[in-house]
Protein backbone atom coordinates (compact mmCIF):
# COMPACT_ATOMS: atom_id res chain seq x y z
CA UNK A 1 0.00 0.00 0.00
CA UNK A 2 2.77 1.93 0.75
CA UNK A 3 4.32 1.83 -2.98
CA UNK A 4 0.86 2.64 -4.21
CA UNK A 5 0.23 5.70 -2.27
CA UNK A 6 3.89 6.59 -3.30
CA UNK A 7 2.53 6.00 -7.36
CA UNK A 8 -0.51 8.12 -6.74
CA UNK A 9 1.91 10.86 -5.48
CA UNK A 10 4.47 10.72 -8.20
CA UNK A 11 1.08 10.85 -10.90
CA UNK A 12 -0.45 13.95 -9.25
CA UNK A 13 -2.82 12.80 -6.52
CA UNK A 14 -2.11 14.43 -3.27
CA UNK A 15 -2.25 11.62 -0.16
CA UNK A 16 -2.10 12.80 3.34
CA UNK A 17 0.00 10.38 5.88
CA UNK A 18 -1.33 10.40 9.33
CA UNK A 19 0.73 8.52 12.42
CA UNK A 20 4.54 7.57 12.68
CA UNK A 21 4.26 3.98 11.84
CA UNK A 22 2.09 4.95 8.45
CA UNK A 23 5.23 8.03 7.66
CA UNK A 24 7.72 5.12 8.53
CA UNK A 25 6.59 2.71 5.76
CA UNK A 26 5.73 5.71 3.63
CA UNK A 27 8.90 6.66 3.75
CA UNK A 28 10.67 3.38 2.88
CA UNK A 29 8.70 2.80 -0.33
CA UNK A 30 8.78 6.42 -1.31
CA UNK A 31 11.57 8.18 -3.94
CA UNK A 32 11.05 11.32 -2.51
CA UNK A 33 8.72 12.54 0.81
CA UNK A 34 7.73 15.48 -0.23
CA UNK A 35 5.14 14.24 -3.04
CA UNK A 36 3.19 13.44 0.00
CA UNK A 37 1.87 15.11 3.10
CA UNK A 38 3.92 14.19 5.81
CA UNK A 39 2.28 14.54 9.83
CA UNK A 40 4.24 12.23 11.93
CA UNK A 41 1.88 13.25 15.01
CA UNK A 42 -1.23 13.14 13.48
CA UNK A 43 -3.59 11.64 16.11
CA UNK A 44 -5.19 15.21 17.00
CA UNK A 45 -5.21 16.04 13.54
CA UNK A 46 -7.25 12.89 11.97
CA UNK A 47 -9.36 13.58 14.74
CA UNK A 48 -10.07 17.15 13.28
CA UNK A 49 -10.43 15.81 10.12
CA UNK A 50 -13.06 13.34 11.24
CA UNK A 51 -14.97 16.44 12.39
CA UNK A 52 -14.53 15.46 16.17
CA UNK A 53 -13.76 18.20 18.66
CA UNK A 54 -9.89 18.08 20.79
CA UNK A 55 -10.38 17.87 24.67
CA UNK A 56 -8.17 20.86 24.76
CA UNK A 57 -10.35 22.69 22.15
CA UNK A 58 -13.01 21.84 24.86
CA UNK A 59 -11.85 23.29 27.74
CA UNK A 60 -10.24 26.28 26.76
CA UNK A 61 -14.21 26.69 25.17
CA UNK A 62 -15.17 27.34 28.81
CA UNK A 63 -11.73 29.36 30.14
CA UNK A 64 -12.49 31.87 27.06
CA UNK A 65 -16.56 32.63 26.36
CA UNK A 66 -17.77 33.52 23.00
CA UNK A 67 -19.28 36.68 23.13
CA UNK A 68 -22.13 37.95 20.85
CA UNK A 69 -23.11 41.47 20.46
CA UNK A 70 -26.59 40.41 22.43
CA UNK A 71 -27.22 44.24 22.34
CA UNK A 72 -27.79 44.19 18.64
CA UNK A 73 -29.13 41.01 18.30
CA UNK A 74 -32.21 41.05 20.37
CA UNK A 75 -33.84 44.42 21.28
CA UNK A 76 -33.93 43.49 24.73
CA UNK A 77 -30.88 41.16 25.81
CA UNK A 78 -31.94 40.93 29.21
CA UNK A 79 -35.65 38.82 28.59
CA UNK A 80 -35.39 35.00 29.35
CA UNK A 81 -33.46 32.95 26.60
CA UNK A 82 -34.81 29.85 25.14
CA UNK A 83 -31.91 28.32 23.49
CA UNK A 84 -33.05 25.30 20.96
CA UNK A 85 -30.13 22.59 20.53
CA UNK A 86 -30.37 21.44 16.66
CA UNK A 87 -32.48 23.93 15.32
CA UNK A 88 -32.66 22.36 11.74
CA UNK A 89 -34.64 24.56 9.22
CA UNK A 90 -35.43 26.99 12.01
CA UNK A 91 -39.31 26.61 11.89
CA UNK A 92 -40.03 26.16 15.56
CA UNK A 93 -37.44 29.12 16.87
CA UNK A 94 -39.02 31.39 13.97
CA UNK A 95 -43.36 30.49 15.24
CA UNK A 96 -42.26 30.64 18.70
CA UNK A 97 -40.31 34.18 18.15
CA UNK A 98 -43.58 35.19 16.51
CA UNK A 99 -45.92 33.98 19.73
CA UNK A 100 -43.70 34.89 22.49
CA UNK A 101 -42.67 37.96 22.51
CA UNK A 102 -41.72 38.74 25.68
CA UNK A 103 -38.92 35.81 25.57
CA UNK A 104 -35.61 35.47 23.60
CA UNK A 105 -35.03 32.83 21.01
CA UNK A 106 -31.49 31.09 19.89
CA UNK A 107 -31.71 28.28 17.59
CA UNK A 108 -27.75 26.40 17.90
CA UNK A 109 -27.32 24.31 14.63
CA UNK A 110 -24.75 23.08 12.81
CA UNK A 111 -25.34 23.14 9.13
CA UNK A 112 -24.24 26.73 8.02
CA UNK A 113 -26.42 26.66 5.09
CA UNK A 114 -29.70 25.90 7.16
CA UNK A 115 -28.84 29.02 9.68
CA UNK A 116 -28.34 31.36 6.52
CA UNK A 117 -31.33 30.61 5.89
CA UNK A 118 -32.79 31.19 9.01
CA UNK A 119 -31.43 34.47 9.58
CA UNK A 120 -32.22 35.52 6.05
CA UNK A 121 -35.81 35.05 7.29
CA UNK A 122 -35.59 36.79 11.04
CA UNK A 123 -34.23 39.39 8.79
CA UNK A 124 -37.55 39.51 6.26
CA UNK A 125 -39.86 39.21 9.16
CA UNK A 126 -38.44 41.67 11.24
CA UNK A 127 -38.03 39.63 14.69
CA UNK A 128 -35.87 41.08 17.05
CA UNK A 129 -36.31 38.23 19.76
CA UNK A 130 -34.81 35.06 17.72
CA UNK A 131 -31.82 34.56 16.14
CA UNK A 132 -29.56 31.43 15.04
CA UNK A 133 -26.01 30.83 15.39
CA UNK A 134 -24.07 28.12 13.45
CA UNK A 135 -21.69 26.19 16.01
CA UNK A 136 -22.11 22.24 17.41
CA UNK A 137 -23.60 22.89 20.55
CA UNK A 138 -21.91 20.23 22.28
CA UNK A 139 -18.53 22.62 22.49
CA UNK A 140 -19.79 25.86 22.51
CA UNK A 141 -22.97 25.74 24.49
CA UNK A 142 -21.32 26.79 27.90
CA UNK A 143 -18.91 29.70 26.18
CA UNK A 144 -22.36 30.75 24.00
CA UNK A 145 -24.48 31.19 26.89
CA UNK A 146 -22.08 32.10 29.62
CA UNK A 147 -22.10 35.52 27.87
CA UNK A 148 -26.09 36.46 27.58
CA UNK A 149 -26.69 39.23 29.71
CA UNK A 150 -30.54 37.34 31.02
CA UNK A 151 -31.24 34.19 32.31
CA UNK A 152 -31.67 30.83 30.56
CA UNK A 153 -34.92 29.41 31.06
CA UNK A 154 -35.99 26.75 28.47
CA UNK A 155 -33.49 24.46 26.50
CA UNK A 156 -35.34 22.40 24.03
CA UNK A 157 -33.35 19.15 22.10
CA UNK A 158 -35.98 17.52 19.45
CA UNK A 159 -35.15 14.46 17.45
CA UNK A 160 -31.79 14.15 17.00
CA UNK A 161 -30.34 11.60 14.63
CA UNK A 162 -31.78 8.15 16.19
CA UNK A 163 -28.87 5.95 14.77
CA UNK A 164 -27.16 3.83 17.85
CA UNK A 165 -25.03 1.97 15.44
CA UNK A 166 -23.20 4.06 13.00
CA UNK A 167 -20.50 5.60 15.25
CA UNK A 168 -20.42 9.25 13.51
CA UNK A 169 -24.17 9.05 13.84
CA UNK A 170 -23.79 8.27 17.62
CA UNK A 171 -21.44 10.96 18.46
CA UNK A 172 -23.46 13.65 17.26
CA UNK A 173 -26.16 12.56 19.78
CA UNK A 174 -26.78 14.34 23.04
CA UNK A 175 -23.64 13.97 25.02
CA UNK A 176 -22.89 14.28 28.80
CA UNK A 177 -20.51 17.93 28.34
CA UNK A 178 -23.76 19.12 26.66
CA UNK A 179 -26.05 17.97 29.59
CA UNK A 180 -23.61 19.30 32.10
CA UNK A 181 -23.30 22.55 30.53
CA UNK A 182 -27.01 22.92 30.15
CA UNK A 183 -27.42 22.23 33.44
CA UNK A 184 -25.06 24.81 35.12
CA UNK A 185 -26.11 27.21 33.05
CA UNK A 186 -30.04 27.00 32.85
CA UNK A 187 -31.79 29.22 35.88
CA UNK A 188 -33.42 27.28 39.06
CA UNK A 189 -36.77 25.96 37.70
CA UNK A 190 -36.05 26.65 34.05
CA UNK A 191 -37.14 23.96 31.72
CA UNK A 192 -36.20 21.40 29.59
CA UNK A 193 -37.96 20.03 26.52
CA UNK A 194 -37.01 16.49 25.50
CA UNK A 195 -38.63 14.95 22.12
CA UNK A 196 -38.51 12.43 19.25
CA UNK A 197 -40.33 10.02 17.40
CA UNK A 198 -37.97 7.71 18.56
CA UNK A 199 -38.79 6.02 21.62
CA UNK A 200 -35.32 4.51 22.87
CA UNK A 201 -34.02 7.99 21.90
CA UNK A 202 -36.33 10.06 23.63
CA UNK A 203 -35.57 7.48 26.60
CA UNK A 204 -31.79 8.07 26.24
CA UNK A 205 -32.08 11.72 26.24
CA UNK A 206 -34.55 11.83 29.34
CA UNK A 207 -31.67 9.05 31.13
CA UNK A 208 -28.76 11.26 30.46
CA UNK A 209 -30.19 14.19 31.80
CA UNK A 210 -31.42 12.52 35.09
CA UNK A 211 -28.07 10.85 35.34
CA UNK A 212 -25.38 13.67 34.43
CA UNK A 213 -28.09 16.35 35.57
CA UNK A 214 -25.92 16.33 39.31
CA UNK A 215 -28.97 15.61 40.99
CA UNK A 216 -30.72 18.85 39.61
CA UNK A 217 -33.17 17.60 37.47
CA UNK A 218 -36.64 16.24 38.19
CA UNK A 219 -39.65 15.38 36.03
CA UNK A 220 -41.50 19.15 35.38
CA UNK A 221 -44.60 20.06 36.97
CA UNK A 222 -46.56 19.63 33.52
CA UNK A 223 -45.62 15.85 34.10
CA UNK A 224 -48.16 15.74 37.55
CA UNK A 225 -51.58 15.78 35.74
CA UNK A 226 -51.71 12.51 34.89
CA UNK A 227 -54.30 13.94 32.26
CA UNK A 228 -52.02 15.02 29.78
CA UNK A 229 -49.61 11.85 29.59
CA UNK A 230 -50.30 8.76 28.22
CA UNK A 231 -49.99 5.34 30.86
CA UNK A 232 -45.86 5.65 30.39
CA UNK A 233 -45.26 8.98 31.46
CA UNK A 234 -44.75 10.85 27.86
CA UNK A 235 -46.65 13.83 27.19
CA UNK A 236 -49.71 13.47 25.03
CA UNK A 237 -49.33 17.12 23.57
CA UNK A 238 -46.55 19.69 22.73
CA UNK A 239 -46.82 21.72 25.75
CA UNK A 240 -45.86 24.96 23.72
CA UNK A 241 -48.33 24.71 21.05
CA UNK A 242 -45.60 24.83 18.40
CA UNK A 243 -44.27 22.00 15.93
CA UNK A 244 -41.05 21.70 15.12
CA UNK A 245 -40.60 20.71 10.86
CA UNK A 246 -40.11 17.09 11.97
CA UNK A 247 -42.50 16.94 14.48
CA UNK A 248 -45.09 17.40 12.36
CA UNK A 249 -43.71 15.50 9.69
CA UNK A 250 -44.11 12.52 11.99
CA UNK A 251 -47.43 13.53 13.26
CA UNK A 252 -48.59 13.54 9.43
CA UNK A 253 -47.64 10.12 9.16
CA UNK A 254 -49.90 9.02 12.19
CA UNK A 255 -46.34 8.24 14.17
CA UNK A 256 -46.14 9.10 17.92
CA UNK A 257 -43.95 11.55 19.52
CA UNK A 258 -42.44 10.98 23.08
CA UNK A 259 -42.04 14.08 25.14
CA UNK A 260 -40.91 14.79 28.19
CA UNK A 261 -40.31 18.62 29.73
CA UNK A 262 -37.71 18.08 33.10
CA UNK A 263 -36.87 21.09 35.68
CA UNK A 264 -33.73 22.37 37.19
CA UNK A 265 -34.18 22.24 40.92
CA UNK A 266 -31.66 23.87 43.49
CA UNK A 267 -31.47 20.64 45.55
CA UNK A 268 -33.26 17.59 46.35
Amino acid sequence: MARLLSQFSENGCTTVVLGKEACNFVKEASTSCSVHLVYEHGAALWELLKGHTLAGVAALDRVYPRNLDWEAIFRDPYQPLFVDVGSGNGLFILKMAQMYGHLNFLGLEINNKLVDRSLACIQEMELMNGYFVSTDATTSFHSIISSYPGVLWFVSIQCPDPNFTNPEHRRRMLQSRLVEAIVEKIYVGGKIFLQSDVKEVALRMKSEFLQYGEGKVIMSIEHNDNQQCDSEGWLKDNPYGVFSDWEQHAIDRGKPMYRVVLSKASML
